[in-house]
């Protein structure tokens, strides 16, 4: 029996994440499993991601969204959070022998 597939992919995206930038780094090298996609049909799914792992992030929140394409041309998509934390630390100056100064 032969039907026509009416039900878009199921798509899932790996869990949001949150990372630190690399010490004295702006950045940090971000790895993620990859999403994962089935079809009703069990037919092959193709799934597009705008960014891919590893990739290197900048500090602040990056969505990722994948979307997932069916043999029949149907679409679903999912997207995750991954969140770059900035390190700080403080610049310190020697004032004299005894004293720092730290900012």
């Amino acid at each position: 029996m032969s039907g026509t597939d009416t039900q878009p992919p199921t798509v899932n995206c790996p869990a949001d994440q949150t990372v630190t930038a690399d010490m004295g780094k702006q950045t940090a090298t971000v790895q993620w499993n990859p999403p994962t996609a089935t079809d009703n049909s069990g037919g092959n799914v193709a799934i597009l991601q705008e960014v891919t792992s590893p990739a290197i992030l900048g500090v602040g929140a990056h969505v990722i969204k994948a979307i997932a394409f069916d043999s029949a041309g149907r679409s679903s998509s999912c997207s995750f959070t991954i969140t770059v934390n900035g390190q700080s630390y403080r610049v310190c100056r020697i004032l004299s022998l005894e004293r720092i100064a730290c900012d």
